[in-house]
């Protein structure tokens, strides 16, 4: 039996695998289920949009506001200066980030 319970050593987890290549069955011998939940991030005030665009996407403040800027004028986001918390449920930030980002470059 093998007791470790994770494995992060990437030869050992090869010698594991070509093991299960060579024995063809296996036997379960316990499994755990269990739900996770992660709750959702509130909206980014405008310095915190800022600095998670530059890190993330290496976009500059300005640019980052021209996006958002014209997010606003498509009526995807709120005002992009004010630092507001409330956003529609069904608002999908990526796509939306995503798709005026392409459209751009």
């Amino acid at each position: 039996t093998w007791d470790r319970g994770r494995l992060f050593d990437q030869t050992s987890a090869l010698v594991l695998y070509e093991e299960c290549l060579e024995k063809l069955t296996a036997v379960v011998c316990n499994l755990e289920r269990y739900q996770r939940t992660k709750q959702k991030p509130l909206p980014l005030q405008t310095v915190e949009l800022q600095k998670l665009s530059a890190r993330k996407l290496r976009l500059g403040a300005e640019k980052t506001l021209q996006i958002a800027e014209s997010l606003y004028q498509q009526g995807f986001i709120s005002y992009p200066r004010t630092e507001t918390n409330t956003f529609p449920e069904n608002m999908n930030f990526q796509d939306l980030i995503q798709q005026h980002y392409f459209q751009q470059h």
